[in-house]
């Protein structure tokens, strides 16, 4: 099966990154692609600039990994993340995978795997180093 992956080294514990991430309601604090989330009894529905998908949790490994069912996007069927902590618990290797629904990795998953990446490590580092996240600013990122 086709898979993007990458990987980038952010200065926080695999445990707020695993906390961040499995937070959906919360997604559109720190991830500029979403704009609003809600629950919907199965997962929750993430209002996004193309339009809503449905999303909810595959695999869970606390701390180690998290993967994310896509019902409607139109580019990803999976995504996730694996976690490997690198020289202490404040520096953690992030790896984000998406399966495209096609097979095709095309530029639109290329560009929201790099925004979500970037994004993930702005606010975990923010989170991590004390910030508040009502006061976060997703707009710095962009």
């Amino acid at each position: 099966m086709t898979r993007i992956e990458k990987t980038q080294k952010i200065s926080a514990c695999a445990e707020t990154l695993f906390n961040v991430l499995k937070d959906y309601e919360h997604y559109a604090l720190w991830n500029p692609m979403i704009l609003h989330s809600e629950e919907n009894g199965k997962g929750f529905i993430l209002k996004t600039l193309t339009g809503e998908e449905n999303v909810h949790t595959g695999e869970r490994i606390p701390f180690a990994k998290i993967s994310h069912i896509h019902e409607n996007n139109p580019f990803i069927m999976e995504a996730g993340e694996t976690f490997s902590i690198a020289a202490n618990c404040r520096d953690t290797n992030v790896t984000f995978y998406a399966i495209p629904r096609d097979g095709n990795i095309s530029d639109e998953i290329r560009r929201e795997t790099e925004i979500k990446l970037k994004s993930l490590k702005h606010y975990a580092e923010y989170i991590e180093n004390g910030g508040n996240p009502e006061q976060y600013s997703k707009l710095q990122i962009v």
